[in-house]
């Protein structure tokens, strides 16, 4: 199966659209106001400068300017627990899934029911053989 290759172009340029929107939406709250003294306005400025960088790199013949662009937006950024939600101004929560944790108790055996080694009383409680292993 071959890609559409008259849609890339396009996924192209609404990757370009989507990301420059986003960085700019991101840290559009840290540069006002403006605060020279704050390492966090430098960062939001450089990231919504090549972020437009990003959108203009893609309107000229050569790619240069869109891979630095880029290169540039991925270095230089800021862990997302330290910056504010644009809209609520709250600070991020870390993403990701949330580990439980595990009791290294050993939890006791089911009782009853068991088709080996079980029966009523419960008995002794044995590991189930291995796939392809001998009884």
């Amino acid at each position: 199966m071959k890609p559409l290759k008259s849609a890339q172009p396009l996924a192209h340029w609404l990757m370009r659209i989507a990301l420059s929107l986003y960085i700019i939406l991101l840290f559009f709250s840290d540069l006002y106001p403006i605060n020279l003294k704050s390492i966090q306005f430098y960062i939001a400025l450089v990231s919504v400068l090549f972020a437009a960088l990003l959108f203009v790199g893609g309107l000229l013949s050569k790619q240069t300017l869109t891979v630095l662009s880029g290169l540039v937006i991925t270095v230089v950024r800021q862990p997302p627990a330290a910056r504010a939600h644009p809209v609520s101004g709250r600070a991020h929560q870390r993403s990701g899934p949330v580990l439980r944790e595990r009791s290294t108790a050993r939890e006791p055996p089911p009782r009853g029911g068991r088709a080996r080694g079980g029966g009523a009383g419960g008995g002794a409680w044995r590991r189930p053989p291995a796939p392809g292993a001998r009884a």
